[in-house]
């Protein structure tokens, strides 16, 4: 999601994103509205656009997905892709895999061009069916080659179009019929034949900045605990197991490698956890639990529950799988972090939630948490999940932003228990005091 951050700021001043000077605009909605209507005629936007995505792949390319309200009630989605200047310019028809039709093509100049989706070879399915009569999608999300998430307003419907075969169907129809869940989800509504487009039922509700903003951060995550902890006991077959050992090979071979266009002294220090995770993973002692694989903030939905309490739907199943449960709650821990470090009025609570998280889960039900192994884990996913976020949606201020992150996740693994004024101190918010925590 990229909702997060205030892109505003690569409006302003000489602010350059990695060597790419069209973050000076890129971001800006309206910018890219004028830069494109005197060059690129095309159907009348009546109302204002909004980022919609990013992907950043460091020292090539930052992708900027926007979409604009048209007259007609449709959106009108462009992307941008911008390159640093001094590689030489680029060749969309090789970027987009030999795209021909140019209408839906513009260069904007040497280092820049966009495209008017659906304009992505990879994403065959795309145009039959946004040219179903009548459909008229929101765009959620959408990475060029790669995924597209849609909603479907007319059909209360999640689409989801994947540029390879997705196979999560079979696991998410398991986790709906099976008789021993507690936990709310989207109902699967079934997929294509040949499994690159999956439907499910839209969910309503709030997210969790919404709801924490009425309740507190620390109720919040108590509820979402509450149905993560009946997740963890649902039994699912063929599921693919996750070990910490996969963890740091991850982090290793594709999350040190993304480092690769940050400041040096993260890079250092990232290097620097990287071989005290090695040097200290855990084993797997207790038997795998089933596990939601990405449980951060943005994968959870409050809505009013029948009985007038708050009900907690988790969606976005699709990375499910089987392992310790420390580590959704080290993902989940790692998201508050992030959080403290963007939203300096909630740090205090955000902290302190994320360092409690362990007994609040034995609380809710949870099995007893292994001190070491959550704070293995939750070191490692600071790093491997919350810098490399910073940097995949090019996040303002990212070198302050990875600089923090770095630190604290390094706070975590020194700690034989993280504290939450050890790790502010970590990243300079020595103005948060947690003793009366």
């Amino acid at each position: 999601m990229t909702s997060i951050w205030n892109y505003s700021a690569y409006g302003t001043g000489d602010t350059v994103f990695a060597g790419i000077p069209q973050a000076r605009w890129c971001f800006d909605s309206e910018a890219v509205h004028e830069r494109l209507s005197t060059a690129w005629p095309g159907p009348s936007v009546a109302g204002t656009g909004r980022v919609i995505d990013v992907y950043y792949r460091p020292g090539k390319a930052i992708d900027v997905c926007h979409a604009f309200l048209q007259a007609d009630g449709r959106e009108l989605v462009v992307t941008l892709h911008c390159s640093p200047p001094e590689r030489g310019g680029h060749d969309y028809r090789k970027a987009l895999k030999q795209a021909e039709a140019q209408a839906q093509v513009l260069v904007i100049d040497d280092s820049t061009f966009a495209w008017m989706f659906p304009e992505d070879a990879s994403l065959q399915h795309l145009p039959a069916l946004l040219h179903d009569a009548g459909y008229s999608p929101r765009m959620l999300s959408y990475r060029r080659g790669t995924r597209c998430t849609l909603l479907d307003c007319d059909r209360n419907e999640i689409v989801k179009l994947h540029a390879g075969a997705d196979d999560s169907q079979r696991r998410l129809a398991s986790f709906f019929n099976n008789p021993a869940r507690r936990f709310a989800m989207a109902a699967p509504l079934g997929c294509d034949s040949t499994g690159f487009v999956r439907r499910e039922r839209f969910v309503p509700g709030i997210g969790f900045a919404q709801h924490a903003a009425d309740v507190g951060i620390g109720a919040g995550v108590r509820a979402i605990l509450q149905a993560l902890v009946a997740m963890h006991e649902t039994p699912v077959d063929d599921l693919k197991t996750f070990t910490a050992a996969k963890m740091l090979e991850r982090y290793t071979t594709m999350f040190l490698r993304r480092l690769g266009d940050t400041r040096d002294t993260v890079m250092v220090k990232c290097q620097r956890l990287g071989a005290m995770l090695a040097e200290r993973i855990p084993d797997q002692t207790l038997p795998p639990v089933t596990l939601h694989g990405d449980m951060h903030m943005g994968n959870v939905l409050f809505n009013s529950a029948a009985a007038g309490g708050v009900g907690v739907t988790l969606i976005d199943l699709d990375e499910a799988v089987r392992g310790d449960p420390e580590y959704d709650l080290a993902i989940l821990a790692s998201s508050l972090v992030l959080m403290a470090a963007l939203q300096p009025d909630s740090a205090r609570a955000a902290l302190a939630t994320a360092c409690a998280i362990p007994a609040l889960y034995e609380l809710e039900g949870g099995h007893a948490v292994a001190a070491e192994r959550f704070r293995w884990y939750f070191a490692a996913a600071i790093a491997s999940r919350q810098i490399k976020r910073c940097i995949s949606h090019c996040a303002p201020h990212c070198d302050q932003l990875t600089d923090q992150l770095a630190n604290a996740a390094l706070a975590v693994m020194q700690a034989s228990v993280p504290e939450p004024d050890a790790i502010a101190h970590a990243m300079a918010l020595q103005a948060i005091e947690f003793q009366d925590a």
